[in-house]
């Protein structure tokens, strides 16, 4: 039997048809941690990047694109399994998440132009 029972992943489904890009963006921002300071993912997210050696193209889009891949392929592996169950998908997933990442890279001699 699934470890995951049909409770789990009625809620699942449920999450991710109202889980999105555009509440990641813009909703998420409306949370209050429980230090009571507003949450700005898209802020942090930028902060972070500029502690980063590593310059983007376009980190926004990166963002979107690695939301969207991982969202749908935890999704799918989670609910049927399907490729493969989500213990074993996470290499994979890992791998194409760093392979997104590696194809925004602003090369070296162009960021500094």
């Amino acid at each position: 039997m699934d470890k995951y029972d049909l409770r789990d992943k009625l809620v699942l489904k449920f999450i991710s048809r109202n889980l999105s890009w555009g509440m990641l963006k813009h909703d998420v921002s409306d949370l209050t941690p429980f230090d009571g300071e507003d949450l700005d993912v898209e802020q942090i997210y930028i902060q972070e990047l500029k502690k980063s050696d590593v310059k983007y193209r376009n980190p926004e889009i990166m963002l979107y694109m690695i939301v969207d891949f991982v969202g749908s392929t935890a999704y799918s592996s989670i609910i049927e399994s399907d490729p493969l169950p989500v213990d074993q998908m996470r290499p994979y997933v890992l791998d194409a998440v760093q392979a997104i990442m590696k194809s925004q890279e602003v090369p070296e001699n162009s960021a500094a132009e």
